[in-house]
């Protein structure tokens, strides 16, 4: 039987933290591995669950998803915002002109707000060739 409850969650300046991937459960989990109370900082007892050496490697891996769900969120915000989404029919015209017209990859990529290799590869699929080393 799974148990689910709900615990608050605070930041380190004490208001409320944005989630699971937030500040909040990232802190909890670290003073828990280095065997200490999330609250109070007081060392664990050496018989608490969380020195147990299994207990304490799954706290290492949710640790570690956090960190990893942190870090796909903060690359996805660095990349444009039509990453990934379907190009449209007017999108495709503007890529061949631009780049027909002999327009860098990098600036059809800022405009169209895609990435360089999006840019690229969409190119390649509408037939176009583009050469190794292309800005």
């Amino acid at each position: 039987m799974t148990m689910v409850f709900s615990v608050p969650m605070t930041d380190s300046r004490g208001g409320q933290s944005d989630g699971p991937s937030g500040g909040g459960a990232a802190a909890i989990l670290e003073s828990l591995v280095a065997g200490h109370h999330p609250f109070s900082a007081q060392p664990l007892p050496a018989e608490h669950l969380c020195r147990e050496p299994a207990v304490n490697a799954a706290l290492w891996c949710a640790l570690s998803a956090l960190d990893a769900v942190a870090l796909r969120q903060e690359r996805r915000a660095r990349l444009p915002e039509k990453v990934g989404k379907p190009w449209d029919a007017r999108q495709d015209a503007e890529l061949l002109r631009a780049f027909d017209g002999g327009e860098p990859l990098t600036l059809i990529a800022a405009r169209l707000q895609r990435t360089r290799a999006g840019v690229r590869a969409r190119l390649e699929r509408q037939g176009r060739k583009v050469p190794r080393g292309t800005p």
